[in-house]
């Protein structure tokens, strides 16, 4: 198992909360527990490279996955995630007799 750094962690949850749909950025703050200031950096980069949609409504701005191949790569992503660590943690576990 090797380490994944904080950034990719915080991009895959951050996407993995846009996998249900829209949301404000208020909103992923919330969600995710991150700082505003590390949710609005994420998502500028993430939008930069094409992965995040944004809209404003109001005077919010909204997120959304870009497209079908994003989805992809973050259901991809997240179960692996996922499955790492589960791994981690079942190895963690106190040996049984």
């Amino acid at each position: 198992f090797f380490p994944v750094p904080a950034f990719v962690r915080e991009w895959l949850r951050l996407m993995n909360l846009l996998f249900d749909g829209e949301h404000t950025v208020g909103e992923l703050v919330e969600a995710s527990g991150l700082s505003l200031a590390n949710v609005s950096k994420h998502l500028g980069l993430l939008h930069q490279v094409g992965w995040v949609t944004r809209k404003k409504d109001g005077v919010s701005v909204v997120y959304a996955l870009a497209d079908e191949r994003t989805f992809g790569l973050c259901e991809l992503m997240c179960n692996r995630v996922r499955e790492l660590a589960a791994a981690v943690a079942e190895l963690a576990q106190p040996a049984k007799k």
